[in-house]
């Protein structure tokens, strides 16, 4: 964006025309031919006048939104499952995530397109207070099963034990996306743009997985996340709730 513009992006004016920019490029992928160049022709004149350039504009159409329900304390070894969660969520709306820190707590930073980093967001917070009360009660389960075992257990062997439930909790609903929505190469640019400009000096992250196989527990989180739902919210578009319909 030019480095003489005077026009503030959060007035309405401003919004006004760019949201009529956005029109005329719709309309420019019209299929009749005449009203798609004129159309193209109105937009690029806008943007000119604007000051603004094809990739300032798909820089603007991204957004982050901060989810703060996590899945575990760990910030730069994550356990397999979270990152292999993230991920699918990810994927599936194609957006991507940040980890960060607000008030001195983890919390990730999804961002993407505005439509489509919303029912991200969504779909990971409802999912991931699912996951957590799963395990929640899976442990409750190890702890009433195994009684004064568990009591001695080591604290890392429970933590492994309680991740591989996980493990099998997230591999269930992977089970059920059919779909993913896949970025082009213009919208790659722009989060990679995005990036660039807002996420500065990340840190490195890594994952681990701890050395346990216990296929009992394992089957009960499959099982478990097979019984996950979303709810789909009501304010959504229709394209929006057609990106859950490989979630009951």
């Amino acid at each position: 964006m030019s480095q003489d513009q005077k026009v503030n992006p959060d007035d309405k004016k401003y919004a006004s025309r760019l949201e009529r920019v956005r029109k005329m490029l719709r309309l420019s992928k019209s299929s009749n031919p005449h009203e798609a160049a004129n159309a193209l022709a109105m937009a690029v004149r806008m943007m000119q006048e604007m000051k603004i350039s094809f990739e300032d504009l798909g820089v603007m159409e991204i957004k982050t939104i901060l989810v703060k329900t996590t899945l575990s304390r760990a910030f730069n070894r994550l356990p397999q499952f979270e990152s292999d969660f993230v991920d699918l969520i990810c994927r599936a709306f194609g957006v991507d995530m940040i980890y960060s820190y607000e008030d001195g707590k983890k919390c990730y930073k999804f961002y993407g397109l505005s439509d489509r980093v919303e029912i991200a967001a969504f779909s990971f917070e409802v999912l991931a207070r699912q996951l957590n009360y799963a395990r929640k009660k899976f442990i409750e389960s190890q702890r009433a099963e195994y009684d004064w075992r568990w009591r001695f257990m080591e604290r890392s062997l429970k933590n492994a034990i309680a991740e591989n439930f996980c493990s099998g909790w997230v591999q269930g609903i992977t089970e059920m996306v059919t779909e993913f929505n896949e970025l082009t190469p213009q919208e790659q640019q722009s989060m990679k743009i995005y990036k660039e400009k807002n996420f500065k000096n990340l840190g490195s992250i890594s994952t681990r997985e701890w050395d346990y196989e216990d296929n009992d527990g394992y089957n009960r989180g499959f099982s478990s996340g097979q019984e996950a739902y979303l709810n789909r919210p009501v304010s959504g578009s229709s394209e929006r709730q057609a990106a859950l319909a490989y979630w009951n």
